[in-house]
């Protein structure tokens, strides 16, 4: 179970951990109010988003330097508890900024996890070209490393051109050219900033200048001229892996490409008339406020819970005897197969790990905003319990087949799912392991188990396809 939630009131007990939460609060309520009053707004949202990662990543520093005796238990972990929600926060921006669209995140998170920057040269001049090349038209700078979600590239642009959002991903290099004081408040850094860019389009470099904490654009920017791309290693693996990602962006329904060497067949499915149970989550958490605890069950799949403490949810109160009550009551321990019987337990939401969290930041759940930040500040704690069990019943229910592998690991990553077409007389079979991401889906995005269907519809259309190209010789 998520121990950053259960120990919520201990992380709260220092008065550091809680500023840091409570400017979290202020960002998040003005990204959810959605009164932005143009670019510049979410722009300055964005500055204020990156200064506090960095402010936190600075106590984290300091916690660490400190000696044995002197540290403060469950200090450090209250401060990385704090830099996570502002890492997800971030997240949030860039599922907003990206029209919620998963194709054009879920490739960019393709890559080891990218630590905060302290403010420098690196981040004054990504910050300064960001500008620029919002002023010539890009669009918004989203800038990678306010999130946890966007891996590959530094900034992506993103423009609305009423058909929907072009967006261009960059990878910015600075180099401190040289600083002079001119007035003994005010600095002066001229950095100059190359890029490079998935779309085709030519390398550029320039200088601009910043002074104190402000940007302003030297004369030699918009003289932008055309360079030679470098003979580098580590940048050539940052074009390569912006390349993928390209592709992985543009790829269409049941279309081919060649992806890292690889043929990739790739299925892109209409998920808008899957079940939703936001409303059950809203009842589930309702109750909570007035009963302290609350559980239901949603498609026999799934059974979420709610804690609520105003004083903050501990470990004591995650004990409380109605939710293995609720549990083995509703059903959910009990799929048409025995023998694939397992129960999971996730933390909603889950805390950090290596990989990229490819679903809906809570900040954007479709929940009172009073609820979000109680889970922010450790009020409130929900779980979710799968059975993927039950889940292979339903997809058998819609004539699929379901093997599940016992042994260690999470059962919904272990689960092959395979299924039967024709084409001109002739059967085929296909076959995939990829299912875990949809269920983790629908776990943490309220999904129904038709999600995980017209995730495996779109797999079997694509499948369909490759056999007809393959007959085609495409």
């Amino acid at each position: 179970m998520n121990s950053s939630q259960a120990a919520g009131q201990e992380r709260a007990s220092s008065e550091e951990v809680r500023i840091f939460l409570r400017r979290i609060e202020r960002l998040a309520r003005y990204l959810l109010k959605g009164d932005y009053g143009g670019g510049g707004g979410l722009w300055g949202f964005q500055v204020d988003l990156l200064k506090l990662q960095q402010d936190i990543q600075g106590a984290i520093k300091e916690a660490k330097g400190r000696s044995r005796k002197d540290r403060v238990e469950g200090h450090l972990s209250g401060l990385q508890y704090a830099r996570w929600n502002a890492r997800r926060l971030g997240d949030s921006l860039a599922w907003l900024a990206l029209g919620l669209n998963a194709q054009l995140i879920h490739p960019l998170a393709e890559n080891s996890p990218v630590p905060i920057q302290q403010e420098g040269h690196a981040t004054r001049g990504m910050i300064a070209v960001s500008v620029y090349l919002a002023n010539q038209g890009w669009g918004f700078p989203l800038i990678h490393d306010v999130t946890d979600c966007l891996r590959i590239g530094d900034v992506t642009f993103v423009r609305g051109d009423g058909r929907g959002r072009k967006v261009r991903t960059v990878e910015i290099k600075t180099r401190f050219v040289g600083a002079s004081e001119s007035d003994p408040n005010e600095l002066r850094y001229d950095v100059s900033v190359s890029f490079l860019s998935a779309g085709g389009e030519p390398d550029l470099e320039f200088s601009t200048t910043v002074e104190g904490g402000g940007i302003s654009e030297s004369p030699g920017v918009a003289e932008a001229a055309r360079m030679p791309k470098r003979e580098d290693r580590r940048i050539e693996r940052q074009t390569h892996r912006m390349a993928s990602a390209l592709a992985r962006q543009q790829a269409k329904h049941a279309s081919v490409a060649e992806i890292e060497g690889r043929k990739v067949l790739t299925a892109v499915f209409d998920d808008s008339s899957s079940a939703s149970y936001w409303k059950t989550l809203r009842r589930i958490i309702r109750k909570a406020h007035n009963e302290g605890y609350a559980g239901e069950c949603t498609e026999d799949a799934f059974f979420y819970a709610a804690y609520y403490n105003p004083r903050g949810v501990d470990s004591e109160d995650l004990q409380d005897p109605r939710f293995i009550e609720g549990v083995m009551s509703s059903g959910l321990p009990s799929s048409a197969n025995a023998a694939r019987n397992s129960l999971e337990i996730s933390a909603i939401p889950p805390e950090e790990g290596r990989d990229a969290q490819l679903f809906l930041p809570y900040f954007l759940y479709s929940i009172p905003k009073r609820a979000i930040f109680e889970i922010l500040h450790g009020k409130l704690s929900i779980v979710a319990v799968s059975n993927m069990g039950r889940v292979a019943d339903a997809l058998e229910g819609n004539g699929f087949e379901v093997s599940i592998p016992s042994g260690k690991g999470s059962p919904r990553y272990a689960a092959v799912v395979s299924g039967e077409f024709l084409h001109e007389g002739a059967a085929y079979r296909f076959e995939t392991n990829g299912i875990g991401r949809q269920v983790t889906q629908c776990i943490h995005e309220l999904k129904g188990v038709d999600h995980i269907v017209n995730a495996l519809e779109g797999m079997r259309e694509s499948a369909v396809s490759g056999v007809l190209n393959g007959r085609d010789g495409g």
